[in-house]
């Protein structure tokens, strides 16, 4: 424990900041390869049980509102695909490349089946999804900007933590990120009559405040990526893979 903790540690030292201006792994001759992003500060890591439990309570609070309401449930059902057959159309997440805790991939395929099911289940069943992954980690971590993002800082924030995703894995570590609730927060306070409820917003906004509490962040910066990293076994399934050249345009 003490070795990987080390390793995770190596990782968090590297922020953005750095990461950003390395270059990717050799066997990688994409030209996306090139340095994307201005220097911005490192992840902030969270690693005591009273601070996970608070960001599994957290995150939990968006899972619920996701399964809850009804546009943002048809909107996650149209991304997952739950078999072979669907995963191969290329324009969606494979569950199985989730690695889902327990049984939940089970019951994400039969709420899409029965979706009034969503009614009857407890809200705590779906608040407590992320909990097991969350408690069982070492370092969760937020990535965080400090301008309101425009598209083109979307696009950097995602190749600077795209950067630190294969950092983590060239050091023999998962990365497991969560945007749902970074996207929710962008979403009420810049599109509010999107799909929310008045009651939806006022939920957001408070989750928004208490992670900002629990990463340490400024009111002004706007937090992207949950994160967390992790020790863990090999995948069980490997996610389809397209050809860069094939959505890539060098001019």
């Amino acid at each position: 424990m003490s070795d990987t903790k080390k390793e995770i540690e190596q990782v968090l030292k590297k922020g953005p900041s750095d990461i950003a201006f390395e270059p990717i792994p050799d066997e990688n001759q994409s030209p996306l390869a090139e340095p994307v992003v201005e220097k911005t500060p490192p992840p902030a890591p969270t690693v005591s049980s009273s601070e996970k439990k608070e960001v599994s309570d957290i995150l939990g609070e968006a899972d619920a509102i996701r399964n809850i309401n009804d546009q943002l449930f048809t909107q996650m059902m149209e991304e997952l695909r739950f078999s072979d057959t669907e995963a191969h159309t290329n324009d969606g997440i494979d569950v199985k490349t989730l690695e889902l805790p327990g049984n939940i991939d089970k019951l994400m395929q039969l709420l899409k089946r029965y979706p009034d099911l969503r009614k009857v289940l407890p809200e705590q069943a779906f608040k407590d999804m992320a909990k097991p992954l969350i408690m069982s980690t070492s370092h969760m971590c937020c990535f965080s900007v400090k301008v309101k993002p425009s598209a083109v800082d979307m696009v950097k924030a995602g190749q600077a933590m795209q950067r630190v995703w294969l950092n983590a894995t060239k050091m023999g570590l998962s990365l497991h990120p969560w945007t749902v609730l970074p996207f929710f927060i962008l979403r009420v306070l810049y599109n509010p009559e999107d799909v929310f409820t008045t009651h939806e917003q006022k939920i957001i906004l408070e989750l928004n405040a208490r992670l900002k509490k629990v990463f340490n962040l400024a009111e002004t910066e706007h937090p992207l990526f949950v994160f967390r990293l992790f020790k863990s076994d090999k995948p069980t399934t490997t996610s389809l893979r397209i050809d860069w050249k094939r959505y890539t345009t060098i001019s």
